[in-house]
């Protein structure tokens, strides 16, 4: 580790370069490679997690070949656990505006997972609309997983202060409704992180 750690921003692009090539091999390994990356040289990573979020993040959403799938989950479970820096939530929140339903599905999940795994330090890293905005839209998805992680963001946001009667009263009606029913429900909704089905 010490011989890689001076050159790790110069690795970890070209690894996340590799995770997304068509050549499933060579795509595997790469995945296998970020997992190990992130264990190793977590706060080294932060310039890095733009680039391999991204590439994680596809290959989790293409189901196309469960290993590879697999493979990304674990890797991207790993990232979100080992580089809670502010480019992990901004990556993520870029990342949700796709028009990929899936990959927005993953977003949200991880979205999520985050959160649930960091706490309150995170959400410095994110203006309070942005995160509110795109917990409402999640609410309000087309795929069923999208918007269980939305619930959970609910929970996750209002344990940790950032949903409050103020920020609620600024919302729209609808996405008021929305956000009461979820907390006045007795049993925290559990976003699990697994493959895609």
């Amino acid at each position: 580790t010490k011989l890689l750690s001076p050159k790790i921003s110069k690795v970890a692009p070209l690894v996340a370069t590799c995770a997304e090539s068509l050549r499933s091999s060579v795509c595997k390994n790469a995945l296998l490679c970020t997992f190990d990356l992130c264990t190793s040289f977590s706060t080294e990573l932060e310039s890095s997690v733009p680039y391999l979020l991204k590439s994680v993040l596809k290959r989790s959403a293409d189901t196309s070949n469960i290993f590879i799938s697999a493979s990304a989950n674990s890797a991207l479970a790993q990232l979100i656990q080992s580089c809670p820096g502010p480019n992990l939530l901004q990556t993520l929140a870029g990342q949700a505006k796709t028009k990929n339903a899936s990959l927005r599905s993953i977003v949200a999940k991880s979205l999520s997972y985050a959160i649930d795994t960091h706490g309150a330090p995170l959400l410095e890293s994110i203006k309070t609309k942005e995160i509110i905005n795109l917990t409402t839209n999640f609410l309000s998805d087309g795929k069923p997983g999208t918007r269980q992680a939305g619930r959970r963001l609910v929970w996750s946001l209002n344990e940790n202060g950032t949903i409050n009667d103020n920020v609620i009263n600024k919302m729209s009606s609808s996405d008021q409704a929305a956000i009461n029913k979820i907390l006045s429900k007795n049993v925290v909704l559990r976003c699990l992180f697994v493959t895609p089905s």
